[in-house]
């Protein structure tokens, strides 16, 4: 199973559109999974990707230096640890 947590903050920065924060925690029957790529895949623009630590947990980024992903329609997509 998979939580997620949205916390959708509106900004923007010169030609970026507004983006959310976003955090979570991926596991597997209660145990953290480490290393599984997240990715936020918006109907339009840009993806944006976080990677599990030890503890499970990602935050999202849009480009080097700017947190979080395009608000609106998105497809998530797991990826699992390679090795």
């Amino acid at each position: 199973s998979a939580s997620l947590l949205f916390v959708l903050i509106g900004c923007s920065q010169g030609d970026r559109p507004p983006l959310g924060f976003v955090t979570g925690t991926v596991t597997i029957d209660g145990e953290p999974m480490v290393g599984v790529i997240v990715t936020f895949l918006p109907d339009k623009g840009r993806p944006a990707v976080g990677t599990t630590n030890e503890e499970g947990k990602y935050e999202l980024e849009y480009v080097a230096g700017a947190k979080g992903t395009k608000i609106g329609p998105t497809t998530v997509a797991f990826m699992p640890p390679t090795g």
